[in-house]
C-alpha cells in the first residue's frame, strides 16, 4: 500500500488531516497535496498529452468561453474564408512618441475608448503616465487644490 492509499484509507476511518500527518510522519502540506492528487489523479502539467487527450472537450470549451468573454473588447478586422475575424486593430505604430516627438524604442498604445481601439495614440512611458493621469481627472484636482492653497496664502498675507 503506497502513501496515497494510506492517506485515503485513514480519511475513510474519520481521521483529520492533522492526525493523518502525525500518523504517517508527514508535513501537513504534504497531506493536502495527497488529497489534491486524490481529487485529480492526473494534474494538468505542461506537456501532459494524456491529460489533454482525455480533457480535450473541456479545455476547448474553456478556451472558447475565454475568447467570447474577451471578444467584446475586440473589433472586426475583416472577413476570411467566409468567417468574421476579430482582433485588436490599432493605429499604425510611428517611430517617435506622438506627444513629445522623442525617438523612443518602447512605445505603448494609450486608448481611451474600450470598444474602439483606433481611438488611441502611441506614447513613450512618461507621456503614457501623463495621459493616464489626465484621463482620470488628476490634473483638474491638482489645479483646483493649487488654486485653493494660493487663495488661502494670499488671504493670510493680506491680513
Amino acid at each position: 500500500m503506497n502513501r496515497l492509499e494510506k492517506v485515503i484509507e485513514l480519511e475513510k476511518q474519520g481521521k483529520t488531516r492533522k492526525e493523518i500527518a502525525s500518523i504517517l510522519n508527514l508535513k501537513l502540506k504534504t497531506v493536502y497535496a495527497y488529497f489534491a492528487l486524490a481529487r485529480n489523479p492526473m494534474p494538468m502539467i505542461k506537456g501532459n498529452r494524456e491529460y489533454y487527450r482525455r480533457n480535450r472537450e473541456k479545455i476547448c470549451r474553456q478556451e472558447r468561453e475565454r475568447y467570447l468573454r474577451n471578444k467584446r473588447y475586440l473589433t472586426r478586422i475583416g472577413i476570411g474564408n467566409g468567417k468574421t475575424l476579430y482582433g485588436v486593430s490599432k493605429r499604425e505604430r510611428p517611430e517617435t512618441c506622438e506627444l513629445c516627438n522623442k525617438n523612443r524604442k518602447r512605445l505603448s498604445y494609450h486608448h481611451w475608448d474600450k470598444p474602439n481601439f483606433n481611438m488611441g495614440m502611441w506614447l513613450c512611458a512618461p507621456c503614457h503616465y501623463f495621459a493616464e493621469r489626465a484621463d482620470t481627472g488628476f490634473f483638474e484636482k491638482y489645479l483646483a487644490l493649487k488654486k485653493k492653497i494660493e487663495l488661502e496664502l494670499r488671504e493670510a498675507w493680506n491680513e
